[in-house]
């Protein structure tokens, strides 16, 4: 066997070390790219629907749920998609006796069944309906927010709607608190305040339901759903909470030149 020289082995090892320093970093970052591809919040439009089989046809009663769905498995998706799912049950099961669905099918199917079980009781019960659509409004590496909007009428004088904001922290899943998400509520207040009497023209010196809002105490304060944009946030006050339900749902938006400075998280 010929040994090779000695600037061949240099050589040599110098191409091994290489080689397999070459290899170590490829494995690292396949391994770190795989913990980010699992780790990122990658969503699916999803669309669940159910219609009854009772009616004339026309216009039968129907559920439709169209909603962002977080793919990957992992917690933090589990923990998006369960928030919603909750809130989406309290808005359609219409039942007294607990029940926690496994799908949104099922979900579906106990609405309508709730239906067609008093429709055969009540021949001149007219048809329900039962709407959820859901969209992501904002995604950063430090902030989710995803808005529901919702209608539902099982019988009466009228249903009911609304819209429900959501904040997730993308990294946890947990769901996060306007006080986590804003560093300043008060000065917060003080600024829709002085938007909010701009926008529906009342006077800084007369009281904030001179128009005929309801603001409790009529003193005012922000909304229960704040939405985060990518131009700025968007205050949504629900039927009721401010205002007669004919009235209707009140907004006013803050680009975010006026209110970056009260965001406690950096979402940029």
């Amino acid at each position: 066997m010929i040994k090779p020289i000695e600037s061949e082995k240099n050589y040599l090892c110098s191409r091994f070390f290489t080689m397999r320093n070459s290899t170590l970093l490829i494995v690292i970052s396949l391994f770190f790219w795989n913990c980010t591809k699992e780790n990122s919040l990658v969503f699916s439009d999803e669309k669940y629907e159910k219609i009854s089989e009772l009616g004339d046809g026309e216009q039968n009663s129907k559920v439709t749920i169209a909603i962002p769905l977080a793919i990957a498995e992992n917690i933090v998706s589990d923990s998006i998609n369960t928030t919603i799912r909750t809130f989406i049950e309290n808005v359609i099961y219409l039942n007294d006796t607990p029940n926690n669905f496994s799908s949104y099918e099922e979900l579906a199917a106990s609405f309508i069944d709730s239906y067609e079980e008093l429709k055969k009781e009540y021949p001149d019960e007219v048809e329900w309906e039962a709407d959820v659509k859901g969209k992501i409004t904002f995604q950063s590496e430090k902030l989710l927010n995803i808005k529901l909007e919702y209608y539902v009428f099982a019988g009466g004088a009228h249903g009911y709607f609304g819209v429900k904001s959501f904040f997730f922290d993308p990294k946890t899943g947990k769901q996060l608190t306007p006080e986590e998400l804003f560093s300043d509520i008060e000065g917060l207040t003080l600024l829709a305040e002085s938007k909010f009497r701009d926008k529906f023209k009342i006077d800084k010196n007369k009281n904030i339901n001179s128009q005929g809002f309801m603001f409790e105490d009529d003193v005012f304060y922000l909304p229960e759903n704040i939405f985060v944009t990518d131009n700025g946030i968007l205050l949504v006050y629900n039927t009721y909470e401010i205002a007669s339900y004919a009235d209707g749902i009140q907004e006013l938006h803050i680009p975010f030149t006026e209110v970056k400075p009260f965001f406690k998280l950096d979402i940029n």
